[in-house]
């Protein structure tokens, strides 16, 4: 109940890599205006009369978070909580060139329970101008994602995306309506940067260390 576990793809199936203990929020050092409006959204897409909306809107009962920003700010420790508070495991995809379109839609419909991580998104995938090359195409990324052949199973769909560049993300990818929340992580604030010094040092020292 302490450990959520980590599945990595591996010969086009998710396989159990690891387990990490689990990790609270408050460890992230976010604006908790960010965190909050994460969580409320998730919280909110859980309950039954949200899956029922989805149901009668014709929707596909998704939720998918885009993280982008600076190296090192928080992204992948963000979801890492996430994960951890809502006590679920997290699947991670990690870039396979013999992969195609009909096999990582396999492979993500095997998420089921579980987050779906696509980290460093830039980098995993051909672009439009690359669709000639092997791998998986931006239209396979596309229908397996907010598509036809998005999963449409009774469990929620969760995916997180983060990149370093968001520059490079393809308009198309991180539309809203595909992308349903966005966060963008910058420098730490001063609040956060003295609640960090806290953690690490005594309290009394937090207005010397200001």
């Amino acid at each position: 109940p302490d450990k959520i576990l980590i599945y990595s793809n591996d010969d086009g199936f998710f396989r159990r890599i690891g387990k990490k203990s689990k990790r609270s929020l408050e460890t992230v050092l976010l604006p908790e205006d960010d965190k909050q409006k994460v969580i409320d959204k998730i919280t909110n897409f859980l309950k039954p009369e949200t899956k029922s909306l989805y149901k009668r809107l014709g929707k596909n009962y998704k939720l998918i978070f885009l993280f982008h920003g600076l190296p090192g700010t928080g992204k992948t420790s963000f979801i890492h909580s996430i994960a951890s508070h809502f006590n679920r495991d997290i699947c991670i995809y990690s870039h396979d060139k013999k992969m195609g379109d009909t096999d990582f839609n396999k492979l993500i419909r095997t998420v089921e329970k579980k987050i779906l991580c696509l980290e460093d998104m830039d980098c995993l995938f051909n672009t439009r101008e690359t669709e000639d090359k092997h791998g998986i195409t931006f239209s396979g990324i596309l229908n397996t994602l907010d598509g036809f052949l998005s999963p449409q199973g009774e469990e929620p769909f969760f995916c997180f995306i983060t990149t370093n560049c968001i520059e490079k993300l393809d308009k198309t990818l991180i539309r809203p309506g595909r992308v349903d929340h966005s966060l963008e992580f910058g420098e730490i604030k001063k609040k956060e940067r003295r609640k960090m010094f806290i953690n690490y040092f005594e309290e009394e020292k937090a207005d010397e260390f200001e």
